[in-house]
């Protein structure tokens, strides 16, 4: 069986702001490639800046389409399965990346059953 790695350059990145979530709480965010990889769904943290506002950053992404979903770190989210996902799609964000491209979005998070 043969395995094949490509290595290219042309990442583009992805910054955005995080709402729905109480204040100071933490959070995580998936980047779902809607094509190719779409199985390794890139997963990276909410932080805070300074000011407080609640934020995520991922970068080296390849190029396409994506879907962004938050929700908060305390939830448990099935992001590997595409049914289950499904449920939350009204709070998913599409976005377009393209080759060395830098897009900023604003996601809502997936509401718990708590708030």
């Amino acid at each position: 069986e043969e395995l094949r790695v490509t290595l290219r350059r042309g990442g583009g990145r992805i910054h955005g702001v995080v709402t729905g979530l109480r204040p100071g709480e933490q959070g995580s965010v998936a980047l779902i490639r809607g094509a190719g990889l779409s199985g390794i769904p890139t997963i990276v943290p909410v932080f805070l800046d300074p000011g407080g506002v609640q934020q995520f950053f991922a970068s080296n992404l390849a190029p396409g389409e994506y879907q962004i979903y938050a929700w908060p770190a305390a939830q448990e989210v099935e992001y590997r399965n595409p049914e289950a996902l499904r449920a939350f799609s009204g709070n998913a964000v599409a976005v377009s990346l393209h080759e060395h491209g830098e897009e900023q979005v604003t996601v809502k998070a997936i509401a718990t059953e708590s708030q």
